[in-house]
């Protein structure tokens, strides 16, 4: 096989593992182990045929790998089966060797991943303001996302899922808005809000109708990470802040506050006694009870994931993640991106991102995502891999 077409090909293979993670409807029922082979045997491969693309002494960082497969084994109980070990160690492989590629080729790499999501979303777009103008179409038949929630039932268009508890909320071909949403932030952040590229003004678009508390959130810090990095002046700040004052007003106002943005966004920003604000319940009451009760040592280690089946505790928030696997596995990931962090040339970029990642993971824990961390490992330019000047660097610009 060819340089160019191999190359293509492993950007290809990391962003359907990219949208499996986000579950995309087509590989709900995928297990990930097998995008972990595929993408490994690819790197295989490119090792194999042209390891001039790779930094020539990552054996010096060994403990990297390490370190995310520990991270792996406390989040995902990995000794719990061979298959799933065996998963997670070609994982962590995966994660080494990308990790140290040639920055020049994360560069392509996430050019891949805007434009390819920007696309997804370009092709659901229409489809979804026809729905949201007139109301539903005939669809190709309803689609259940098995063992999940029962929210989970969706109309399937092919190119657009729609259900009726989401409705207005747009989330493409995945399953939730607050997916779509949280994963776009990132790749805005990444992509330094450069509304000059027009995938990433479809992607801004995209993430501004999942009416998502959490983008929007993420999205505004990104925004206001960049223009620090970028050094802007009071003025432009002080311009930012007005602007976004007069939105906030004319939002409240519109309609007596009966519109998306008020009742979706803003009340749930509002003061919870019990929550800390209304918008805080990515946890059920008995995550909440059983968390403020838990021991020190339960704390620290995680009680389990049956365990805290028992105790009806469930959903996304840092809460249950904690009492199933223990603070141990946060120390772990944040160790994992902080030490991974400290090696790059880009430090304010990487570090604004681990900031990002770190709130995302207090409303959807799920640190292990491909999405998550493939997009951490375009944004980490490590500093050993700068010099790339070798032929296969012509390849990344396709």
């Amino acid at each position: 096989m060819r340089e160019r077409q191999l190359f293509r090909l492993l950007k290809f293979a990391l962003f359907i593992g990219f949208i499996k993670s986000m579950n995309f409807y087509l590989f709900w029922y995928i297990n990930s182990g097998f995008f972990y082979l595929f993408i490994f045997l690819i790197l295989l491969l490119m090792l194999n045929k042209y390891p001039y693309v790779f930094y020539a002494n990552r054996k010096h960082h060994y403990w990297l790998i390490f370190l995310f497969f520990i991270g792996e084994v406390f989040a995902y109980d990995a000794f719990e089966s061979i298959e799933k070990c065996i998963s997670c160690i070609i994982y962590a492989l995966i994660v080494f060797i990308l990790l140290f590629m040639k920055n020049v080729y994360k560069y392509s790499i996430l050019h891949c991943f805007t434009k390819n999501l920007a696309i997804i979303i370009l092709l659901s777009l229409p489809l979804y303001f026809i729905i949201l103008l007139i109301g539903y179409l005939p669809s190709l038949g309803q689609i259940t996302y098995e063992g999940a929630a029962s929210i989970y039932k969706y109309y399937n268009y092919g190119i657009l899922l729609i259900n009726d508890f989401y409705h207005y909320r747009f989330h493409s071909v995945f399953c939730e808005p607050g997916h779509l949403g949280m994963v776009i932030s990132l790749l805005l952040y990444i992509n330094k809000f450069d509304f000059r590229d027009k995938f990433v003004v479809i992607l801004f678009i995209g993430l501004c109708f999942t009416f998502s508390l959490a983008a929007y959130v993420l999205c505004g810090l990104g925004f206001l990470l960049i223009k620090i990095q970028n050094k802007v002046s009071i003025l432009n700040v002080l311009t930012l802040s007005i602007s976004c004052f007069i939105v906030f007003y004319m939002v409240r106002s519109y309609n007596d506050g009966r519109n998306l943005v008020n009742e979706l966004i803003i009340e749930r920003l509002e003061f919870d006694e019990e929550r800390g604000i209304s918008g805080n319940n990515r946890i059920n009451y008995g995550a909440r009870m059983s968390f403020i009760n838990l021991t020190s040592s339960e704390l620290f280690w995680g009680i389990g994931k049956q365990a805290t089946e028992d105790l009806d505790a469930s959903g996304p928030g840092f809460q249950v993640f904690i009492m199933r696997y223990g603070i141990i596995s946060y120390i772990i990931i944040f160790l994992f991106y902080l030490l991974t962090g400290m090696r790059t040339i880009n430090k304010k970029e990487v570090f604004g991102y681990i900031f990002l990642f770190f709130l995302l993971l207090l409303q959807r824990s799920y640190p292990f995502w491909m999405a998550f961390v493939f997009t951490y490992i375009v944004t980490a330019k490590i500093k050993c891999n700068e010099n790339s000047n070798n032929k296969f660097s012509i390849l990344a610009k396709h």
